[in-house]
């Protein structure tokens, strides 16, 4: 496990190529913050991730709006 110890923020990774980055930081051992628009898709994600035994935390987020980053 590469990244056993390391916390990584991955934004975008509700679905697609974000997804498929948390998915492989977890698998390398990494606890992992999904961040993404919808909560729906970031609890998806954080589902799949929790079969790694890291931590997952999700966060509804646009990354683009200081607002939401500041929250």
């Amino acid at each position: 496990m590469k990244l056993k110890g390391k916390v990584a923020l991955i934004t975008g990774s509700g679905k697609g190529i974000g997804r498929a980055i948390a998915l492989t930081f977890a698998e390398e051992g990494a606890d992992v913050a999904i961040n993404a628009l919808h909560l729906s898709s970031a609890e998806n994600a954080a589902k799949e991730i929790q079969k790694f035994g890291t931590k997952v935390i999700t966060i509804e987020a646009d990354v683009a709006e200081v607002e939401d980053v500041d929250r």
